[in-house]
């Protein structure tokens, strides 16, 4: 269970943003560099697992757009990896 955090949840127009606050001992853990917006469609079903939209990493403005959850999740872990690769000095 998380404790600590407010959410709040605002759905229209085919748009779902999550907006959370948390306590400031947590915001460490959550570092804005690995912070992403993504947006669904109106054709998007999670019911029959189908999914398309736009995903954007907050850091950087770089964004895809996807169709299906596995490019979305390609496109995060490009994101972190190109983003770990940059701190890894070797």
């Amino acid at each position: 269970m998380v404790t600590g955090v407010r959410l709040h949840c605002t759905i229209a127009m085919g748009e779902i943003q999550l907006v959370t606050h948390r306590a400031k001992s947590q915001q460490a853990s959550l570092p804005t560099d690995r912070a992403f917006v993504v947006q669904f469609t109106t054709t998007t079903d999670m019911h029959q697992r189908r999914v398309a939209g736009r995903v954007e990493h907050v850091a950087s403005g770089h964004s895809s757009h996807f169709r299906s959850l596995q490019e979305l999740w390609s496109f995060i872990a490009q994101m972190l990896g190109e983003k770990q690769g940059k701190e890894d000095p070797s």
